[in-house]
């Protein structure tokens, strides 16, 4: 009896898996992706600060990059293995460094920082992630933002519609304040 529950407990993890990385015959782009240790080695600023705060940036930006791209492809859906790791590498890289620094440094030196880092992954995170990804990762960033775009055309036509229905019909209220306001 424990071996059919152990081999449906298997079968069961194997198509959640599957089901995670994709449709058949995807590429897993998350290999095209920079590692921590390349992000670190590759990445650098002015001074030793500015080097940290860039990286941190970077890692922080990756971890939104990797959600953008799963939720395009099934919002509700899990992350593929390769994502998980990812995320995880990331989001422990970023840790590491921002705690590196802060227990190193006054808390007026940590605002100073966090700051930087801010105003990185604000303007500049993605361009730096750009130049270390490969073509699968940033052909599938692109996927999902035409995803998106197009998700929101679509929303915006939705409000148009709705908006055009209603508009005939104003109440007396907006009448009375068009009639004064036309006479002014």
């Amino acid at each position: 009896m424990v071996r059919p529950l152990v081999s449906f407990a298997v079968l069961c993890l194997s198509c959640g898996i599957e089901l995670a990385q994709g449709p058949p015959g995807s590429v897993d782009y998350t290999k095209d992706l920079p590692s921590v240790q390349r992000i670190e080695t590759e990445l650098k600023g002015s001074n030793a600060n500015d080097t940290l705060a860039r990286q941190a940036a970077t890692l922080e930006y990756l971890q939104q990059y990797l959600q953008r791209i799963k939720e395009a492809r099934d919002f509700r859906g899990r992350y593929s293995p390769g994502e998980q790791k990812l995320l995880t590498d990331y989001a422990k890289a970023a840790y590491e460094l921002t705690q590196s620094y802060a227990n190193a440094h006054t808390p007026d030196e940590v605002k100073a920082f966090n700051r930087l880092k801010f105003n990185y992954e604000i303007n500049n995170a993605l361009n730096w992630i750009r130049q270390l990804d490969g073509p699968l990762a940033a052909d599938a960033y692109k996927a999902a933002e035409a995803k998106y775009a197009e998700t929101s055309k679509q929303h915006q036509q939705r409000i148009q519609q709705q908006t055009t229905q209603q508009s005939p019909a104003r109440p007396p209220a907006v009448q009375i304040f068009l009639a004064t306001s036309s006479k002014l």
